[in-house]
């Protein structure tokens, strides 16, 4: 048995058709999920009628397994627990035929170089040299992989892009190609006859985009349930079209029927690291909630900062203290090495075996002992970056940590032959 404390007993014991629960880092938001869905079956849901949407197909089978443990296997079969866009092509399954999947990054950015190619041929235009082909490409792909998950973004490009994009959706509809976006969107169309279930439940809902927030309000209806969970301050997938408005896109659509409930007791930050963590939320002017973590992990927390000269300086210092944690029978999966970019790190902390990621692919993971790398302007904050999302990425990066934050940054040297400084972001935290 699950001991929950008052905030989450609060959240699972909600009586409005739409919740929101605002879950700080550590606060145990997937228990409260789980809770919720047990309570539901509790209350004589059946298990059939409740849907479960995660943010990956690893998430899906974490919540298969935990959902087996607390009902059962026969009724853990028996809830819909999908990615949206997994739950979405089983809802286009009777109704569409796919003739050409999309769903590889590789297969997709080849469809849309092909379709700026033949966009090019018929409108007559030529880039001026190589390197401006390769940087246009790019800014066609990305630009594409926004709009798709927001249309809104087109806005923020010229009339010759706006009209690839056109030309771009008609090439998919005339193909029978499907991208990600599209399998959500026709899928969209198709739910108030697809006999979905009626109690809704999202996870990591700050990370929903426009197109798949569409599919979720479809699913609710008018007399469905919707349950969800997250932090718009671990909101950091600005770069692929998903903005910082899911509550307000709540709040609007459903007024007089949302509650909002605040998790604030983390279990894997220590007071110390709370306070920290909530000194860098205050700088964060997009402030969508007052919300202040507290720290209920009470084991020592050391948090240091380390300043280099060199990057070999900061190599050496950082596989010496990995060696020497492992020497001391500290689990090497219970060491992140955390970073903005992956040219940061050097092969020789790679193969010291202890968790070595991006910022952005350990969200939901956290670690006994944390070092974050390169804290320097132009490298994180990344340069050209939307600062907001900036300091949302780095809250994420501090709060991966359970017991040791070590910070390293290269000062007035030079780091892969560009020159760097310490990163303005220090002041948030000390």
């Amino acid at each position: 048995m699950v001991k929950l404390n008052a905030e989450q007993l609060k959240a699972i014991q909600t009586q409005t058709r739409i919740t929101y629960v605002d879950a700080g880092a550590g606060t145990g938001k997937t228990t409260t999920l789980i809770e919720r869905v047990v309570k539901c079956i509790e209350l004589e849901v059946e298990p059939w009628n409740i849907i479960v949407l995660a943010f990956n197909n690893k998430i899906v089978e974490e919540l298969k397994k935990k959902f087996t443990e607390k009902v059962g296997i026969k009724r853990a079969e028996k809830i819909n627990i999908y990615t949206i866009h997994g739950y979405a092509r089983k809802v286009l399954a009777n109704n569409v035929v796919i003739k050409k999947e999309l769903l590889n990054e590789a297969v997709f950015e080849k469809f849309i170089r092909n379709s700026w190619s033949n966009f090019k041929k018929v409108n007559k235009i030529k880039s001026k040299n190589p390197k401006n082909a390769k940087d246009e490409i790019s800014l066609v792909i990305n630009m594409v992989s926004k709009c798709r998950e927001n249309n809104s973004c087109i806005k923020n490009y010229d009339e010759r892009y706006k009209s690839f994009y056109d030309a771009f959706k008609n090439e998919l509809k005339r193909s029978g190609a499907y991208d990600f976006a599209r399998i959500v969107k026709v899928a969209t169309k198709y739910i108030p006859q697809s006999n979905a279930p009626q109690y809704i439940f999202v996870d990591e809902f700050q990370d929903t985009s426009e197109t798949r927030f569409n599919f979720i309000k479809a699913l609710v209806g008018n007399n469905n349930y919707l349950f969800a969970v997250g932090d718009e301050y671990q909101q950091i997938l600005e770069w692929s079209g998903v903005k910082n408005v899911n509550v307000s896109r709540l709040k609007r659509h459903y007024k007089q029927e949302l509650s909002i409930y605040k998790l604030t007791y983390s279990y894997r930050l220590t007071p110390q690291l709370a306070d920290i963590s909530n000194r860098l939320l205050s700088f964060i002017s997009d402030r969508k909630t007052t919300r202040k973590l507290r720290g209920c992990n009470n084991s020592k927390f050391t948090f240091d900062t380390k300043k280099f000269k060199s990057q070999k300086n900061e190599t050496e210092w950082c596989v010496s203290y990995i060696n020497e944690l492992i020497k001391k029978g500290v689990n090497p999966k219970n060491i992140g090495v955390l970073y903005r970019n992956s040219n940061v790190i050097d092969q020789e902390v790679i193969n010291t075996k202890a968790h070595c990621s991006t910022i952005h692919k350990a969200k939901g993971l956290e670690f006994d002992y944390v070092i974050l790398l390169g804290l320097e302007d132009g490298v994180f904050p990344s340069k050209n970056s939307n600062i907001e999302e900036e300091r949302r990425v780095l809250y994420v990066a501090i709060t991966r940590a359970k017991r040791y934050l070590a910070i390293t940054s290269l000062n007035d040297c030079y780091r892969n032959g560009i020159y760097v400084k310490g990163s303005s972001f220090l002041k948030y935290l000390i």
